[in-house]
């Protein structure tokens, strides 16, 4: 092949692969052509980085997102509300085009734009997109005559068209400030967010309550003593419901009044949570009760604005310390326990552990446990509650704890607790205590029958077989002969004298009477 035909080639080629090209991208051009008909919007929610909502009359509410959140920028800076933001971005971001006005070769004049409610525009939506951060605007006006479920709209993307979409689009952006913005007194929650600490400040309770490594809560003040997670997560739960009203803008003399001001704070009721780490708390103020407002008002550390609280707030909050300590000596559920040992009288009972979802004997044998055995056993410590809790002042050693009878340790994904059995009270109960902790308490006794059980009960019945040891062989009745053939028997043994004498003594009885039958004592007779 010459070098002519080489370049002939060489163009042909080219030629081909840029029509190739040319061709791809016309095609997909006249796709996002076709797109933009169809879509009001061409971008995902999550592109859509700021929104501001106008309505007539009314002041424009903006929010930007920033990561997963959305903040409020304007009339106030405040944290919105995600999951009301996400929507709007959703319903925007799906919108469809139902039709487009005017029909090819008509045009709009004035009087149909004012009719269909787009002059001035009832709602104007402004999303301001990632890529390029372009702005779009959409108005949106009356519902269509035949149909309460689409309204008319414009796009700063379509000069002189209007759109019919559902109103779907506009439902979510319709809603007031308040719907809009955040109005959880605290935003906290005791599941997800996993706190720390707890401290509680009003005029029936001052406490401070605190999570160690193992997830176990201790109240650390007034007195040190272990807490009940069930009774501490109702503080954050109240924290984490929302205000019926926040009222903004509020003046120095207005904060004073109700006992909020800056320099009234330390002595207000107060609501503390912590997560961890330098500086992660939260931390909420509840002042007097405002008439005007028809209940309490409250205020974040940091913020002005003030909460009306609701009147409920207050309700099924422990107000006394007792109410704070544990109901139950385990709280590990059986479906969480993955380690169920025993020790009594110090010595080791029992070791059970849980293995790809199966329970395995480690001690005293090596075997297949029985997870219903297992289930029962912890259930115990959730059908066996605490009866009553003894005075600080008594000693372990007062009790039996120093050496305890019995200790149990139940160990799940996140927690471990270990429970001390001492001497009975003489009433039905028996002395307890927990690992580490000072509390004393009693409990019904008959939860020790649930573990003081022979470890061969909590192994499957196969497994209880193999590992269970032989019966022992009777040994044979007085009397009877045993043949031993080529038994060598060596010297006879002299007597044991009190064998002996036992052998005279029961040859020297007389003979126990022969009691006849009933049919021979009647032929005698006859």
């Amino acid at each position: 092949m010459n070098w002519k035909t080489t370049v002939v080639l060489l163009v042909i080629a080219i030629g081909v692969g840029f029509f190739y090209f040319w061709d791809v991208e016309n095609v997909e051009q006249e796709k996002k052509i076709e797109k933009q008909k169809e879509e009001l919007i061409l971008t995902e929610k999550e592109d859509i980085m700021k929104l501001s909502l106008e309505r007539p009359n009314q002041d424009t509410i903006t929010a930007v997102r920033e990561g997963e959140e959305w903040n409020l920028t304007e009339p106030v800076e405040w944290p919105a509300d995600k999951f009301a933001w996400d929507a709007i971005a959703s319903s925007l971001s799906s919108a469809k085009i139902a039709r487009t006005f005017p029909d090819e070769g008509e045009t709009l004049s004035e009087d149909q734009i004012k009719a269909w409610g787009l002059d001035p525009a009832g709602l104007t939506v402004a999303a301001t997109v990632r890529e390029g951060s372009e702005e779009y605007k959409f108005g949106f006006g009356n519902t269509l005559p035949n149909s309460d479920s689409s309204v008319y709209g414009t796009s700063s993307d379509l000069e002189d068209k209007v759109v019919v979409v559902s109103k779907a689009v506009i439902n979510n952006a319709s809603k007031d400030l308040h719907s809009l913005r955040e109005k959880k007194y605290l935003n906290v929650h005791f599941e997800r967010d996993k706190p720390s600490l707890i401290a509680v400040s009003n005029k029936d309770l001052q406490l401070v309550a605190e999570k160690n490594a193992e997830n176990d809560w201790t109240i650390t003040s007034p007195e040190r003593m272990k807490g009940d997670p069930a009774n501490l997560r109702k503080f954050v739960e109240k924290l984490g419901l929302e205000s019926i009203k926040i009222i903004d803008d509020v003046s120095d003399e207005k904060l004073k009044s109700v006992g909020l001001a800056e320099d009234q704070l330390a002595s207000a009721t107060s609501y503390r949570v912590g997560f961890g780490g330098e500086g992660a708390e939260k931390t909420f103020y509840v002042g007097a009760f405002d008439p005007t407002e028809g209940g309490h008002l409250g205020r974040r550390a940091g913020a002005r604005n003030l909460f009306v609280i609701d009147k409920d707030f207050f309700d099924e909050q422990p107000t006394k310390l007792e109410e704070l300590r544990p109901k139950k000596a385990i709280t590990i559920q059986k479906w969480n326990a993955e380690v169920v040992s025993a020790t009594s009288n110090g010595k080791p009972l029992f070791d059970l552990r849980k293995q790809d979802f199966n329970w395995r004997m480690t001690s005293p044998h090596s075997a297949t446990a029985e997870r219903g055995a297992i289930d029962k056993l912890v259930d115990a410590f959730n059908d066996y509650k605490i009866m009553s809790f003894v005075s600080s002042a008594s000693s372990l050693a007062d009790l039996g704890l120093d050496e305890p009878i019995l200790s149990l340790t139940i160990g799940g994904k996140d927690a471990t607790e270990t429970i001390h059995f001492g001497d009975h009270d003489g009433i039905g109960g028996i002395y307890a205590s927990w690992e580490g902790m000072p509390d004393k308490f009693v409990m019904d006794q008959g939860v020790l029958d649930k573990v003081l059980l022979n470890p061969l009960d909590l192994l499957t019945p196969d497994e209880r077989e193999r590992v269970a040891p032989a019966p022992e062989e009777k040994a044979p009745e007085t009397g009877t002969t045993v043949s031993a053939p080529n038994l060598d028997v060596g010297e006879p043994q002299p007597a044991d004298p009190a064998m002996a004498a036992t052998a005279e003594a029961e040859q020297s009885q007389p003979a126990e009477p022969v009691m006849e039958s009933t049919s021979e004592a009647k032929d005698k007779a006859e």
